[in-house]
Formats: structure tokens, C-alpha cells, sequence
């Protein structure tokens, strides 16, 4: 048995629950309804698969690849 089958044995650790890294995209939050922003976003990535925060002005979104502006669009007010 290799060191790495025994560590992920004792921490439980499966491989299925790593999640890919998340590109981070700032959106101005004049331009965007949060609810049809997370509805957009749950479309493209699924509902946990993705990250929304406010800083400041700026919706913060975390994603896995970026969202393009025509897809952008559709969540626009």
C-alpha cells in the first residue's frame, strides 16, 4: 500500500470532492439583478459549482472558466 493510498484512507479524502480552480470575474452591480445573475450562473455551472460576493460596486464571481459577455447579457437589468 503506497503513503498516499494510507493518507487518503485516514483523512477520508476522495478524489471526487476536489473541486477545479475558479476564475474570478468582477462584474459592476449596476448592471446586474443578483437573482438573475445566480440564475444565469446556475444554468452555465450547475448550483454549487460557482461563487457570488459584492465588494464595494462589484459583483465578485467566482467560476470555472469566464463567463462570455453574451452569455453576460442575458443576466443584464
Amino acid at each position: 500500500m503506497s503513503i498516499g493510498t494510507t493518507l487518503r484512507k485516514l483523512f477520508h479524502h476522495d478524489k471526487k470532492e476536489v473541486k477545479p480552480d475558479l476564475i474570478t470575474q468582477n462584474l459592476r452591480t449596476r448592471y446586474f439583478d443578483e437573482r438573475i445573475l445566480k440564475e444565469l450562473l446556475t444554468e452555465l455551472f450547475g448550483a454549487d459549482n460557482y461563487r457570488v460576493g459584492m465588494k464595494e460596486d462589484e459583483w465578485i464571481i467566482d467560476v470555472p472558466r469566464l463567463v462570455t459577455n453574451d452569455e453576460l447579457k442575458r443576466a443584464k437589468t
